[in-house]
């Protein structure tokens, strides 16, 4: 293993260089995927040494969301905790409650979902749901303002955009939970 993780470099690369970033990023990590953990700065301070202690299987199911890689990539020893269900693959379809419309007052969001990436990387994390729900709020206000007749093929393009995110991305079952919840939502729209 090198003196130097990967871990800090990624970090810094999404912009969460500094604890404060980094601590709130993994908390609106865990809060989107669900799990019930949270990190503390001397937590976060023994994972950026050059030999980092093993994350437990909550917080491993969150850095691999928020990077959309493995964190044995990160430079964090293996194997991977039990439990932790990191591989990557296809949604497993559970259900979940899906949240009521977002009202986006914004007209940069709207924007955002319409302006979506064509082309999908292979390591999906939270940024890319983020997007990807960005859209979905953005598809809402332009129903509420112009009616669902007209924003009916944004919505069935927006649908596309998940469902090849879904059959051509790598990402944790977590992630792949939310992608599921969001083509179902999606569908709703196109309805």
């Amino acid at each position: 293993m090198d003196e130097q993780t990967d871990f800090p470099q990624a970090c810094a690369e999404r912009g969460w260089a500094t604890p404060t970033a980094f601590l709130r990023a993994f908390a609106e990590t865990a809060a989107l995927i669900g799990e019930p953990v949270t990190v503390t700065d001397r937590q976060l301070r023994r994972w950026r040494q050059p030999r980092p202690p093993q994350p437990r299987a909550r917080a491993w199911r969150v850095l691999h969301a928020m990077f959309g890689v493995n964190p044995l990539t990160l430079g964090f020893p293996g194997p991977e905790p039990p439990n932790a269900t990191t591989t990557p693959g296809r949604g497993r379809g559970e259900s979940a409650g899906v949240g009521r419309r977002g009202f986006v007052t914004d007209t940069l969001g709207i924007a955002a979902g319409v302006t979506l990436a064509t082309s999908t990387p292979d390591a999906v994390g939270t940024a890319h749901v983020k997007e990807l729900r960005e859209g979905l709020r953005s598809l809402y206000a332009l129903d509420d303002a112009y009616g669902g007749g007209d924003v009916r093929s944004l919505a069935v393009r927006h649908l596309r955009r998940i469902r090849r995110v879904i059959n051509t991305g790598s990402y944790s079952d977590s992630i792949g939970r939310q992608l599921e919840l969001l083509g179902g939502e999606t569908a709703e729209q196109c309805a």
